[in-house]
C-alpha cells in the first residue's frame, strides 16, 4: 500500500468508502448543493460506475486548486482507497477504467460534470426511458440550469433505460437494476445494487435537507414510486432470514447508509401528514411563478409548489389512487 503523500492538492471534493466496492464523493459547491456522486469499481470488466456528477466543481471556495470531478477520480490519493485514486490513469496517461454514468435524474447539481467524462468515445450515459423529452427538449430549464447560473452540459444520452432493466456493460453483468420512480421529476430513477444490496435514490428522499420538488415534480407519482420502492425493499428483506444484510439506501444528499424499508415508509408518512394537513407549515415563498410552502422538520422536511401538494389532495380526496 502506498504512504500517504507528503502534500495534496486542495479541492472541493471529499471521499470516504460506502461499501466494499463503492465509495461516496461529496462536492462541496457554491450553491449549497452538497451532492453526492457515487462511484463504484468493477475490476472484471474494467469499469468505473458514476451515479451522478455533482455540479461540475463550481467549488464554494474558489481558490481550491482541483475541481474537476474526472481529475479528483484520477488523480488524488484517496485515503479509503489505500492512497490510490479511484480510477488511476497509466503511463500514458489514459484512465484504467471505462466509464459508465447513471443520472438519476437531470436537475443540476447532478449532471454538472457529465462533459468531463463525455469527451472520451467509450463513456456511456444512462437515463430513464420513462420521460426522454424532459431531457431532450429544454435542458436549461428543465436542469434548473438557467435559474443558477450555471451553463448548461451538453452530453448525449447513450442508452434510455427501461423499467426493471438489468445494466451490462460489454455483454458482462453488472449487478444493477433500473427502477423508475417519478415524482421528484418525470425522469428520476433508482439503481438496486444487488451485489452490495444498496438502494441509490437520487433526490426521491433525504434527510435533514429539504426533499424538494420543482414545479415539474408530480407528488401523486412520487407516493407511487415510494410505495413501490417500499415494496421492493420489503421483499428484498425477506433474504435476511438467510444472512443477508438489510437492503440500504444511499441518497442526493445528506443520506449514504439508512436503512433502506425504514426510510422510504418515514418519507410516505411524512408527505401524508402534508396532504392530510396535519404538519407545520414553517414558510412560503414565491419562485419561477410558483408558490412554494416549506414543511419543517428535524428529519425530513418538504419543500414543493402549493400547486402539486393542492392537485395531491383533490386527486386522492376523489378516491385516486397512486399512479
Amino acid at each position: 500500500m502506498p504512504d500517504k503523500p507528503a502534500s495534496l492538492p486542495t479541492t472541493c471534493f471529499t471521499c470516504t468508502r460506502l461499501n466494499p466496492t463503492t465509495f461516496r464523493i461529496c462536492e462541496d459547491d457554491q450553491w449549497d448543493q452538497l451532492p453526492f456522486v457515487y462511484a463504484k469499481i468493477y475490476d472484471s470488466p474494467a469499469l468505473l460506475v458514476l451515479i451522478d456528477t455533482g455540479c461540475g466543481g463550481a467549488a464554494r471556495d474558489d481558490r481550491v486548486s482541483l475541481k474537476s470531478l474526472r481529475e479528483f477520480i484520477e488523480t488524488y490519493p484517496v485515503e479509503a482507497n489505500g492512497w490510490e485514486p479511484l480510477n488511476a490513469r497509466d503511463h500514458e496517461g489514459k484512465a484504467k477504467r471505462e466509464y459508465l454514468i447513471i443520472c438519476t435524474h437531470c436537475h443540476y447539481d447532478h449532471i454538472g460534470g457529465i462533459a468531463q467524462f463525455t469527451d472520451t468515445p467509450s463513456t456511456r450515459v444512462v437515463s430513464s426511458s420513462l420521460s426522454p423529452s424532459f431531457i431532450t427538449s429544454d435542458l436549461p430549464t428543465t436542469s434548473l440550469c438557467r435559474f443558477v447560473g450555471m451553463p448548461t452540459p451538453t452530453y448525449t444520452v447513450s442508452h434510455w433505460a427501461t423499467d426493471n432493466e438489468s445494466l451490462t456493460h460489454n455483454d458482462h453483468p453488472l449487478d444493477l437494476h433500473i427502477l423508475h420512480t417519478p415524482g421528484h421529476t418525470p425522469d428520476s430513477l433508482a439503481i438496486w445494487d444487488s451485489r452490495e444490496r444498496c438502494l441509490f435514490v437520487g433526490d426521491t428522499l433525504y434527510e435533514r435537507a429539504p426533499i424538494t420538488f420543482s414545479k415539474e415534480g408530480d407528488i401523486v407519482q412520487y407516493m407511487a414510486s415510494l410505495e413501490r420502492l417500499l415494496s421492493f425493499l420489503g421483499t428484498e428483506n425477506k433474504d435476511c432470514d438467510a444472512g443477508l444484510p438489510r437492503a440500504r439506501a444511499a441518497c442526493g444528499h445528506e443520506t449514504d447508509a439508512a436503512d433502506g424499508e425504514e426510510i422510504v415508509g418515514a418519507a410516505i408518512e411524512r408527505v401524508w401528514e402534508i396532504l392530510d394537513g396535519h404538519a407545520f407549515l414553517e414558510d412560503s415563498f414565491t419562485e419561477r411563478e410558483e408558490i412554494y410552502d416549506r414543511w419543517g422538520a428535524a428529519r425530513l422536511t418538504v419543500l414543493a409548489p402549493r400547486r402539486l401538494v393542492d392537485d395531491a389532495r383533490r386527486h386522492f380526496k376523489t378516491g385516486g389512487a397512486a399512479s
